[in-house]
């Protein structure tokens, strides 16, 4: 229940900010923005099932239902995983590698988001 309650809002409010101001619209803050995508399927396609299954003591939602929760669920979670893994690979650069003048660009941050997908 508390990850419905905090997980929503602070994702979609990471979502609406980062549109509305042009100077938070960074390569990196795609791959965040991502991160919140998936993180609201999570909410959405797994904790929210999961709490109506629980308070009615069986899965009311039939086997199409449990199928797309399992699918819904496990994408956010996979994506989060990679997101994390493209983030780290991202700051491994910046930290280890200072002299080779990686710049971590928008077709990065697009190369980035869509192998979080295709993962």
């Amino acid at each position: 229940f508390t990850l419905i309650l905090l997980g929503f809002p602070i994702n979609f409010l990471t979502l609406y900010v980062t549109i509305e101001h042009k100077k938070l619209r960074t390569p990196l803050n795609y791959i965040l923005l991502n991160l919140a995508v998936a993180n609201l399927f999570m909410v959405f396609g797994g904790f929210t099932t999961t709490m109506y299954t629980s308070m009615h003591g069986y899965f009311v939602f039939g086997e199409t239902g449990c199928n797309l929760e399992g699918y819904f669920a496990t994408l956010g979670g996979e994506i989060s995983l990679w997101c994390l893994v493209v983030l780290a690979i991202e700051r491994w650069v910046v930290v280890c590698k200072p002299m080779s003048n990686f710049r971590f660009g928008e077709n990065h941050a697009i190369m980035g988001l869509a192998f979080t997908w295709i993962m």
